[in-house]
């Protein structure tokens, strides 16, 4: 889910003008990443949900995105 989740975050940065909204979104899959969420194809256990809800929890609570 990585891929297609710093997808839409390059699409939020470069065709909707928004770097901040894209900013929270990279750093939410840092987070994710760093704090171990992993699918199998990544070496872990994780759900693509499971991944998903991390990055959307840790991306939601970036300052600054209006």
């Amino acid at each position: 889910p990585y891929a297609t989740i710093l997808s839409s975050a390059m699409m939020f940065r470069h065709a909707l003008g928004r770097p901040d909204v894209a900013g929270a979104i990279e750093r939410g899959v840092s987070v994710a990443l760093e704090a171990g969420f992993r699918t199998a194809d990544l070496g872990g256990n994780h759900t693509t949900e499971d991944v998903t809800r991390a990055v959307s929890r840790w991306a939601a609570a970036g300052e600054g995105v209006v």
